[in-house]
């Protein structure tokens, strides 16, 4: 039984590793994609 526990709590926090990952690498993606977007705009209005 206590075997059992311990698979499921050890389970319980590799989900939790994997979605924090998951999210991690979703804002790096979007901040990326906003700070091209910011460049772009900036580089717009510096050309002007």
């Amino acid at each position: 039984m206590q075997g059992l526990i311990g698979y499921i709590i050890i389970g319980g926090c590799v989900c939790v590793a994997v979605v924090a990952a998951a999210l991690f690498v979703r804002d790096v993606r979007t901040s990326e994609r906003a700070a091209e977007k910011r460049r772009r705009l900036v580089s717009r209005l510096v050309g002007k």
